[in-house]
């Protein structure tokens, strides 16, 4: 098993399982600790409260990202 991973990139993970799978967000964000259960405690914290917080406020971020953007959030 390769040691070498980036927890920013299982966060895109988590984000994409509860947005695009409908998976709830604790059982997404439990399933990775509990695979990755060997990533130090910091990165673990991290990956959990990055997650929490991205989904806790996504539909404010969804509301800005259309603001200036020209592709819509729902494409």
């Amino acid at each position: 098993m390769d040691h070498q991973v980036n927890p920013r990139s299982l966060i895109v993970d988590i984000l994409l399982a509860v947005e695009q799978d409908g998976k709830y967000s604790n059982t997404a964000i439990r399933d990775t600790l509990d695979q990755y259960r060997f990533l130090p405690r910091r990165d673990r914290a991290f990956l959990k409260r990055v997650s929490e917080g991205t989904i806790e406020r996504m539909i404010e971020i969804d509301y800005i990202l259309d603001q200036f953007s020209d592709t819509k959030v729902k494409k």
